[in-house]
């Protein structure tokens, strides 16, 4: 019978006020897989809960969506034992379920945030009196990898507290910033009519009523600010979006429309063609492919990629060593570093496969 103990021993055990080390005849045994095994003496990690989960709700007088941020009603606590046994798996179903008791059913929310790709909400974790993963700067929780970083310091420091902050970005925030960019589109627009000329004006202005004259101008909405500039780039892309098909929007083009990555012309003259190396991506342009590949959004990855570039990460094996907050030190989010982290070898398959 395996002699390994379960990380659900010593949280029923403290639920039931029993002591560690001196249990209580009368006291109802903890759960385990062998209830044989001394348990009371494991060296125990207190961890506290916090969240903060944004849902949508609709004004029904302007019609317009606001976003409500949901936070513990209560201090919200598990018991952990960190050994081997817990897992990355076990610390979400646990802490998700925990969060059930002030709102019932955040769970769902919670874990479906959590592994969706993009991940949508992300976990920290930090320990009370340490250096290295305080609450202030608590651990990137993304992988198993990570999760057991932190589960080694917590065994390493005998350090007894900490907590895990499972954190939600405002929808208002992204919200905000697109709208900022319609607004400067909509500015340019009309920088755009003005340079026309006073002749275009005057001419125009001979054939209207004084009336018309007096009218306010226009509206645009979002989708008129940038109609013209996606018609003349992506006609299929403007087409579906004029048609307002599901799941195409400014920043999401229609499944069947197409990549292609720019490749760099060699203007000089044709060199003899070198023995494979065993080394994938040493250029800018296979980076930017590497990009492509990981389905970063079509709008984001000349952006990242230049933060790369001047950074001096050019090879997309280097993401495989290079920290998270590593990575989140250059402005890049949670999401975008999972990705590339995260297919470093589905990529390098992908490349020996086509060549």
């Amino acid at each position: 019978m395996d002699s390994q103990i379960s990380p659900f021993t010593v949280d029923v055990a403290i639920n039931d006020s029993t002591t560690l080390g001196s249990p209580d005849p009368n006291a109802v045994a903890p759960f385990h897989e062998n209830p044989s095994i001394e348990t009371y003496n494991t060296p125990t990690f207190d961890c506290a809960i916090s969240f903060i989960v944004y849902i949508s709700e609709k004004n029904p007088k302007s019609k317009k969506n606001s976003w409500v941020a949901l936070k513990p009603c209560s201090d919200l606590t598990v018991v952990l034992v960190p050994n081997k046994n817990l897992t990355l798996k076990f610390l979400h179903d646990r802490v998700a379920s925990k969060c059930d008791e002030d709102f019932n059913k955040i769970s769902r929310m919670i874990l479906d945030g959590t592994h969706s790709s993009p991940p949508t909400i992300t976990w920290s974790g930090y320990i009370l009196k340490n250096k290295k993963y305080p609450k202030s700067n608590p651990l990137i929780i993304f992988d198993e990898c990570s999760f057991r970083q932190w589960i080694s310091k917590i065994s390493s420091s005998g350090h007894k507290k900490g907590g895990i902050i499972i954190q939600m970005d405002n929808p208002k925030d992204e919200q905000t910033r697109v709208h900022k960019e319609n607004l400067l589109a909509w500015t340019m627009k009309q920088l755009d009519a003005c340079r026309q000329g006073p002749s275009a004006r005057a001419h125009e202005s001979e054939v209207k009523a004084d009336d018309e004259l007096d009218a306010p101008e226009p509206e645009f909405e979002d989708l008129d600010v940038h109609v013209d500039e996606i018609f003349a780039k992506y006609g299929m892309w403007a087409q579906k979006l004029c048609a307002r098909v599901p799941g195409v929007s400014l920043t999401s083009p229609p499944a069947d429309l197409k990549f292609l990555s720019r490749k760099k012309h060699n203007n000089g003259a044709d060199k003899p063609e070198s023995p494979p190396s065993s080394v994938y991506g040493d250029t800018t342009n296979d980076l930017n492919d590497y990009l492509i590949f990981i389905a970063i959004a079509p709008h984001k990855p000349d952006k990242i990629l230049d933060i790369l570039i001047d950074n001096d990460i050019d090879q997309f094996q280097m993401f495989k060593t290079l920290g998270v907050e590593d990575l989140r030190g250059l402005g890049l989010n949670i999401g975008i570093i999972s990705n590339l982290h995260n297919n470093v070898a589905k990529y390098k398959a992908h490349l020996a496969k086509n060549a």
